[in-house]
């Protein structure tokens, strides 16, 4: 992971580590993972990293269009197991407009062989049935200082003289 990433964002990364790792020892208690978030700080690459450090390929559907829970729905059905590690990534399950789409979507999260994170920008209240079949992470915009260090770092490794006070 870039440095600054893992400073920012320590906390969830260091807990989807822990989850994601848990599956090496069989079927977690909690077969599912919620990721929640502003836009564009970093949730889906983080997901990625995550999944690649531990030797897993990522399998990514939308959960905005309706053939990813079909999909996920065939797959359960058939048990499959896929005989590389693989983790399934479920994004925008906040935009889920399938009817009864969460619901299924929980349900297929309490079954899955397959490691499932999903992932969001908010917890509107439609989405209780996944919040209540996940392990939560949360994700935070990071604070002002934080992104100057970062920022400070760039700029020196650039060379670039700029004041801590403009980069804030």
């Amino acid at each position: 992971f870039p440095s600054h990433d893992k400073r920012i964002h320590k906390e969830s990364i260091q807990q989807l580590c822990g989850w994601l790792g848990g599956w090496e020892k069989g079927y977690p208690e909690v077969r599912g993972a919620l990721v929640t978030g502003p836009p564009g700080i970093g949730k889906t690459t983080s997901v990625h990293l995550v999944a690649q450090s531990l030797g897993s390929k990522v399998v990514e559907y939308n959960a905005s269009d309706t053939r990813s829970i079909s999909v996920l729905r065939g797959m359960i059905a058939l048990g499959i197991r896929r005989l590389q590690r693989e983790v399934i990534v479920m994004d925008e399950v906040d935009g889920l407009s399938e009817r009864g789409g969460t619901g299924e979507l929980a349900t297929i999260l309490k079954k899955t062989c397959v490691p499932i994170i999903c992932i969001a920008n908010e917890k509107p209240p439609k989405l209780r049935p996944i919040v209540n079949a996940c392990v939560d992470i949360p994700f935070r915009r990071p604070v002002k200082s934080t992104i100057a260090a970062a920022l400070e770092k760039v700029a020196k490794a650039e060379g670039l003289r700029v004041s801590r006070a403009e980069l804030e």
